[in-house]
């Protein structure tokens, strides 16, 4: 695959807010792939077994030692503190593309309900198809979380009690995939579709998602949540799924599809990974 696709994130040139003819919209199967992950999300969150012990405990030389030494936060306050930060740029950047890109925008601000129900609906194609992977690989993995290193006898570290099954939650990191997902969708539409106008703009809309998501990903390496890879994983997932699925996919040139029916793609909800779980949001054709 050329290193292209993956970075080309050039802005989209001045012109209308359409969705053109020689992109393929989003069809009656990718609605029903799309719900099909929805259930399966559930299913996996609710019916499998917590990992209740490490499968994979090693950290990969070199990388995860030299990161956690110089990140990780050293006192509980700080570690806190940037555990916090994290959860706050997860759901910023999970909730961007709904409700600014197409809801205040494509909606609201040029008025154009097809161009928003198809965003919408590969945001949500998007987001789901991250959570269940994440949800999937992190109880098949079940590795041990860098923190745990230093769980002393009493079962306690300097932030939190050991013991549990989100001990074994740490690959790969679900706020990373979140966000990168977010980023990757809000990079894709805004090269192709002129949201704001069209030109440099476009292009700033994606730096702002990519660095949100760049910070969310490091601080879980400072609250020593996760180890480096398993942010750079999260975020390779969630790229793939958040900008190169849909250029593939959706924003190239081939046969215009039809409009999927209305009543199948009048609500699809969305799951999105974290840490011990996700959140489900919605997207729909309006």
């Amino acid at each position: 695959m050329p290193f292209s696709l993956l970075f080309d994130i050039a802005a989209a040139p001045p012109g209308r807010v359409e969705w053109k003819d020689e992109w393929p919209r989003f069809s009656a199967m990718e609605a029903a792939a799309t719900l099909a992950a929805t259930a399966g999300s559930f299913v996996v969150e609710r019916r499998l077994d917590e990992p209740s012990g490490p499968h994979v405990v090693s950290e990969v030389p070199v990388i995860d030692p030299g990161a956690r030494w110089l990140f990780r936060g050293r006192t509980k306050k700080v570690q806190d503190v940037f555990g916090t930060y994290s959860d706050i740029g997860f759901r910023m950047m999970a909730f961007f593309p709904y409700v600014v890109d197409v809801g205040a925008v494509a909606l609201g601000v040029h008025r154009n309900p097809d161009v928003a129900a198809q965003m919408a609906l590969i945001d949500a194609q998007a987001l789901t198809l991250a959570g269940i992977t994440q949800l999937v690989v992190v109880r098949a993995v079940a590795r041990q979380r860098p923190y745990v290193q230093d769980c002393s006898p009493d079962g306690h570290t300097i932030t939190r009690t050991c013991g549990g099954s989100n001990d074994y939650k740490s690959f790969f990191s679900g706020h990373a995939a979140a966000a990168f997902t977010s980023a990757g969708l809000t990079c894709v539409h805004h090269q192709n579709i002129p949201l704001y106008g069209g030109g440099p703009v476009e292009a700033w809309a994606c730096t702002w998602a990519v660095g949100v998501a760049a910070a969310t990903g490091l601080f879980r390496i400072v609250s020593d949540a996760h180890y480096a890879t398993d942010v750079l994983a999260g975020a390779g997932i969630g790229w793939f799924y958040g900008y190169v699925m849909p250029k593939l996919i959706h924003y190239r040139n081939g046969t215009r599809t039809a409009r999927a029916p209305a009543s199948l793609l009048r609500w699809i909800p969305s799951f999105a990974p974290t840490g011990d779980g996700g959140f489900v949001s919605v997207g729909g054709a309006f």
